[in-house]
């Protein structure tokens, strides 16, 4: 992402991501931290149990004072953000915080695909996401997947977080990078 260039950032994931699962991607949604605050705000924020009290004054390097306290709480984009940004007091740092970000995005989906999201933020969310977000997906191919919402069930969505060597960077475990790619997209190839 990073050494593709303006205009070709997104592509150049799409074809490593494809490269690296063995899998055709059709379309991709490109979130910015401004981009996720928008749609959380949009949404009317989401009710989560922030894990440990966080605090991290990223605001020497562009980013945001990071200050939660643990508990339930009813996060807005600004909050949102400072949340699956934390990883400093983290006993495993990234890890942990994929895992929160994980469970955050989970509560995301839920409420974006409850009935009472749908019915009262639905023209903030639209209007949100055709300002902010980066997709390849047209707006016609977006609208024809609506029909299907009501069909989406979060019980069943899997998040997975691919292993290997850590680092300053990871360098992945093919084989059990195949053998997740495998269990998701293609789970009639596994043997018993």
């Amino acid at each position: 992402h990073s050494y593709a260039g303006d205009g070709a950032r997104c592509q150049y994931t799409v074809a490593m991501l494809e490269e690296i699962l063995g899998i055709d991607i059709d379309y991709y949604v490109k979130f910015t931290p401004k981009t996720f605050r928008y749609v959380v705000d949009a949404i009317g924020g989401v009710d989560f149990y922030v894990p440990m009290d966080m605090y991290w004054d990223m605001r020497d390097h562009n980013g945001p004072l990071i200050n939660l306290k643990e508990g339930m709480q009813h996060l807005d984009g600004e909050k949102a953000e400072q949340l699956v940004r934390f990883r400093h007091d983290y006993a495993t740092q990234d890890i942990q915080r994929i895992e929160v970000q994980h469970d955050f995005m989970m509560a995301v989906a839920e409420k974006v695909l409850s009935t009472e999201t749908i019915l009262n933020n639905l023209p903030s969310l639209t209007k949100t996401m055709l300002s902010y977000l980066e997709t390849n997906i047209t707006i016609m191919d977006a609208l024809s997947y609506l029909k299907y919402l009501d069909r989406i069930d979060t019980s069943k969505i899997e998040m997975h977080t691919l292993t290997g060597e850590i680092g300053n960077y990871v360098i992945l475990d093919e084989e059990v990078t195949k053998e997740i790619v495998d269990s998701v997209f293609r789970p009639s190839t596994q043997t018993e």
